[in-house]
């Protein structure tokens, strides 16, 4: 199976609230997540870009569009 933008959950986007700074969402809500509580509203462009790809990851597993890996 070809893994498409559409096929990913979870996008990095500019922050609405702060400058220079980026969220993670949801595409299925249009909202940013949550993470203990916190909104994922500020990270840096390195955190939003791990962060992004860690859930879209586990989203994929828990989807059975990719294989768990070891």
């Amino acid at each position: 199976m070809t893994i498409t933008r559409q096929t990913l959950r979870y996008q990095a986007a500019a922050s609405r609230v702060y400058a220079d700074a980026w969220t993670v969402l949801d595409i299925f809500t249009g909202l940013p997540i949550v993470v203990g509580g916190i909104i994922m509203d500020g990270p840096s462009d390195q955190q939003v870009n791990e962060l992004v790809d860690e859930l879209n990851h586990e989203d994929l597993e828990t989807r059975g569009k990719l294989r768990p890996g070891p």
